[in-house]
């Protein structure tokens, strides 16, 4: 008989993968803290507790928060990842959508440009950048 893996309270990597798999299930909430009194069962805050520069599981969290509409929270765990990580181009890119998604399009563009430079050819980006300045009737500077 097999028996349950056990996880280790500080082990970041169990706690992201688990926020990972609760995230790919649909499980948002569960994944990240719903409030300050689920903080004890939330995958992706314990990853981080244990290890407070984890670029990654900041930037799920973000992605988290923003599927369940929390896009401020979203854009914040977003800045946390890119203060640890400067180059990720999805943490600018997934920032880039929240701030569509608020209406705020003027950073959101400057976002998705960060996420471009980053990789030339990141279609997502360049798409979302051209809806921002479609939205924003900047049509001139559609490239």
């Amino acid at each position: 008989m097999k028996k349950p893996i056990k996880f280790k309270p500080g082990d970041y990597k169990n706690w992201y993968n688990k926020g990972i798999a609760l995230k790919n299930t649909g499980k948002w909430a569960e994944a990240i803290r719903a409030d300050a009194h689920a903080l004890s069962n939330a995958a992706f805050d314990k990853a981080i507790a244990s290890k407070t520069d984890y670029d990654q599981a900041w930037q799920n969290r973000g992605i988290a928060l923003s599927d369940l509409g929390r896009f401020e929270e979203a854009i914040a765990s977003y800045d946390m990842a890119l203060k640890f990580q400067p180059g990720n181009r999805e943490a600018w890119y997934y920032r880039g959508v929240a701030l569509k998604n608020l209406g705020r399009l003027n950073d959101a563009i400057a976002s998705f440009d960060n996420a471009i430079v980053l990789k030339a050819n990141y279609y997502q980006a360049w798409n979302n950048r051209g809806v921002a300045l479609k939205s924003l009737g900047r049509l001139q500077e559609l490239r």
